[in-house]
Formats: structure tokens, C-alpha cells, sequence
């Protein structure tokens, strides 16, 4: 996956890593309005319980993040499952944070 397959203005990222790992290390370089801190652990709930939520992801596209790839791999598995179509995974973003300004601008490679 090459970051640029995905980035655009309504691209909405997700970072999916747990709470005290999203505040240590924040992924600033995303805007506020395109990012959306959710771990996997709640992901599912937040996609039942909130509509908002629920209809932000299925327009489109989504990039799921996390440290290594696993969360994210997960969520974008639950993503898939409820309905979300156009998910990709981004490894990597929190320990570079070039990686995920280069995701949502749509530059070179990831």
C-alpha cells in the first residue's frame, strides 16, 4: 500500500492504539478534524453507539493506524465486517509521524 492510494481531504485516521499510548506519543501532523483516536478494544461499541461515528467511517476513505500493524489490522478487519468499505492500514504512523502527513496529503510511498 503506497500512502498517496488513499489520501485525500476526507480521508479519515484512526488511531487505534490504547489511551496512555495516544497521549504519550500523539500523532499531531494529522488534523484534528480528519483524526479520530479510538482503540481497538472500543472500536466496535463506538461504531454501535454512535451514528456520527458510524456514518464518518462509511463515507470514506479510512486509514488505520497503530505502532506495529496488529490493532490496526484488527480494526480494519471490524471495519470491513460492519460495513466499511474503503479501509486501509498504515504501519507505523505513531513512531513516524512523516508516514501519517504523507498518508492524509496523499505523497510517496509508505
Amino acid at each position: 500500500i503506497r500512502s498517496g492510494d488513499f489520501a485525500s481531504s476526507s480521508t479519515t485516521f484512526v488511531d487505534v492504539r490504547p489511551p496512555e499510548a495516544i497521549i504519550a506519543k500523539p500523532i499531531s501532523v494529522v488534523p484534528e478534524g480528519q483524526k479520530l483516536n479510538v482503540s481497538l478494544e472500543l472500536i466496535r461499541r463506538a461504531l454501535h453507539s454512535d451514528p456520527g461515528i458510524r456514518d464518518r467511517l462509511a463515507r470514506g476513505p479510512v486509514v488505520v493506524s497503530c505502532t506495529s500493524g496488529q490493532r490496526a489490522h484488527g480494526a480494519a478487519c471490524i471495519l470491513r465486517h460492519l460495513g466499511v468499505q474503503n479501509v486501509k492500514i498504515l504501519t507505523g504512523a505513531a513512531l513516524t509521524p512523516s508516514v501519517a502527513r504523507q498518508a492524509m496529503r496523499g505523497g510517496g510511498g509508505a
